[in-house]
């Protein structure tokens, strides 16, 4: 009777034994379900917050070629500008004098060489005169050296207008290249990112190339930064 009893005890607790290992201490298997995607290419990109400078590929200094004063800039800080705009301009009357001052001078010289083309021609008849005559005894060697004289001398002075008139017409065209000059236009498309004048400061290009107005082309830019 006593045996039974505690076959009976040890019964029990093996049987709760078991109902407390299979519910709370027992690693139950469980399904495990993985999430997949198919791969594609694609672009990557994350925010990175850093200070640094902009640097543009290229920057032009646009200058002036003749002294004068500013007569009016067309420009200002920030214009975004296409080669051939006009920047700025310079009072041009010293050039347009000079242009009309080498005008006036070739048409005396010009009107000169025919004056002495015409004297040239009377020198030569002339001296083709007292030179048959001379051959013959005709004339003295007096009048023959005038005669000749006057010929070289007319020669001589159509050289020397020709000469003047091919310097006055390089001088001439020097003139009405410096009078385009004082219209300052920009060499290539870009934006203004300095005005180094202002209208009615007077430039001085003998010297030195003043500079006008800065040009950079900020379709390419170089960038220099620092990443904490």
């Amino acid at each position: 009777m006593k045996k039974s009893k505690i076959l009976i005890i040890l019964l029990i607790l093996g049987v709760g034994g078991y109902f407390i290992y299979d519910n709370f201490f027992k690693i139950k298997d469980e399904k495990v379900e993985f999430i997949t995607k198919k791969a594609k290419k694609g672009s990557f990109s994350k925010k990175v917050d850093a200070t640094g400078e902009i640097f543009a590929t290229e920057l032009i200094d646009v200058g002036a070629q003749v002294s004068g004063q500013i007569k009016k800039l067309y420009v200002k800080l920030g214009d975004q500008v296409k080669k051939g705009d006009m920047i700025a301009s310079i009072d041009s009357s010293t050039q347009q004098n000079s242009i009309d001052n080498k005008e006036a001078q070739l048409a005396i010289y010009k009107a000169q060489l025919e004056s002495a083309k015409v004297a040239l021609n009377i020198a030569k008849t002339q001296f083709d005169r007292e030179n048959a005559l001379f051959a013959k005894n005709a004339t003295s060697k007096q009048e023959f050296e005038s005669a000749k004289n006057t010929y070289s001398a007319n020669s001589a002075k159509i050289k020397e207008l020709e000469a003047q008139i091919k310097q006055t017409n390089i001088e001439l065209s020097t003139a009405k290249i410096n009078l385009g000059y004082t219209k300052i236009t920009a060499p290539r498309d870009g934006i203004i990112v300095s005005v180094q004048v202002e209208e009615g400061q007077t430039v001085n290009a003998n010297q030195t190339t003043p500079t006008i107005v800065k040009i950079a082309d900020l379709s390419y830019v170089k960038m220099k930064m620092q990443i904490a």
